[in-house]
């Protein structure tokens, strides 16, 4: 799979705030876009979680929770890196994560990857709600 054309596809970072919970990311338009990858790297400990979910919003200021499973990170996890594979018609124009953090938990990063097959050399990602 390639998705590595810099002209067609887009790639970018968020802010984060590792000790706001539930942190939340600025909110990012999929228009012009059939997919966009979120990622998060995160470390958890002993009594340490943090959940992943994806919100979505039509004017980027009222979001809701999308249909995209949440992803938990167990306690003791160490470093570790999740990802969401969203195909932009299954959601509104605006999307964002929303990390909640307990016992301690720090999200070191967040960033995204949007794509746009049509203009790509390659397949969709496989592993999309």
């Amino acid at each position: 799979m390639r998705y590595d054309d810099a002209t067609r596809n887009t790639v970018g970072c968020f802010t984060v705030t590792q000790s706001a919970t539930p942190y939340t990311s600025d909110g990012l338009s999929v228009s012009g876009y059939t997919h966009a990858i979120i990622y998060a790297a995160a470390n958890t400990g002993a009594g340490e979680t943090i959940t992943l979910e994806i919100e979505d919003s039509a004017d980027n200021s009222s979001f809701a929770a999308t249909t995209c499973p949440s992803i938990l990170i167990d306690e003791s996890s160490g470093l570790v890196s999740k990802s969401f594979h969203i195909k932009s018609e299954s959601v509104r124009q605006y999307i964002r994560l929303k990390a909640t953090l307990a016992g301690g938990a720090v999200l070191h990063g967040a960033g995204y990857v949007l794509m746009n097959q049509a203009q790509s050399n390659a397949t969709p990602p496989t592993s999309q709600f």
